[in-house]
């Protein structure tokens, strides 16, 4: 007798101890401490999972939103469709290539041209300020799909009234207005005054993004009638 009680109590303390790590409530057994599941759930998850990643969005933000964010290696994560550009052709070499606009950009480092022959007709690409101490190039092309940066100049403009080029159709340089051809309005950033205080109605402009200080002033607008460039952001 006494053997089958001793062997009832220790199937009893078995199923209360199983129904316990479940969360249920059995005898006198009580639910799972707070610490007991913390440690389950390290267990289960030791890299924190989402929070992680949201801590990694969130230093990838600061640096974006950062005037040094091209030394990390961030740029502007969104971008409007009219500033984006597409491929044209490659040159044989790597050295140039064409845009959908027209434009001609040439490609001096030799690591950079290995990039470019592999980029493919649909990639979405954006021009931005080159702010590499290690380049003498103007500006930096970005390939959306392959997350690489190559140095480049431009070499030749967009096509004369191409379906892709925009023209200067009115600016203001004090009130820091200008209107394209294509009907956008812009604000320009007063710290480049200097510059587009010489731009003219007629002016060719290039679309690309701003990747350096004032990042309120999200995209670049390139003149390549006068050969340089202003921030700015679309009204």
């Amino acid at each position: 007798m006494s053997v089958r009680y001793g062997v009832y109590f220790s199937l009893l303390a078995l199923l209360s101890l199983q129904a316990s790590v479940e969360g249920e409530f059995i005898g006198d057994f009580k639910q799972p401490s707070k610490e007991w599941q913390e440690e389950v759930a390290e267990i289960e998850d030791p890299l924190g999972g989402e929070q992680e990643d949201l801590s990694i969005d969130r230093k990838a933000a600061a640096a974006i939103d950062s005037p040094t964010a091209w030394a990390h290696g961030y740029y502007p994560p969104t971008y409007s469709s009219s500033v984006c550009q597409t491929l044209e052709s490659i040159s044989d070499m790597g050295d140039s290539f064409v845009l959908r606009d027209g434009s001609v950009w040439l490609v001096h480092d030799r690591r950079d041209r290995s990039l470019v022959l592999w980029w493919l007709a649909t990639d979405p690409l954006l021009i931005t300020q080159n702010t590499s101490w290690f380049s003498n190039a103007h500006y930096r092309v970005l390939n959306e799909r392959t997350d690489e940066a190559v140095s480049v100049d431009l070499s030749q403009g967009p096509y004369v009234d191409g379906m892709y080029t925009r023209y200067v159709q009115a600016i203001d340089p004090f009130s820091e207005r200008m209107v394209l051809s294509d009907g956008s309005q812009w604000e320009l950033c007063s710290w480049d005054r200097s510059v587009y205080r010489a731009w003219q109605v007629g002016d060719v402009i290039i679309l690309g993004v701003n990747s350096g200080w004032r990042s309120d002033y999200e995209n670049l607008l390139i003149n390549v009638t006068t050969d340089d460039c202003s921030r700015g952001v679309r009204q």
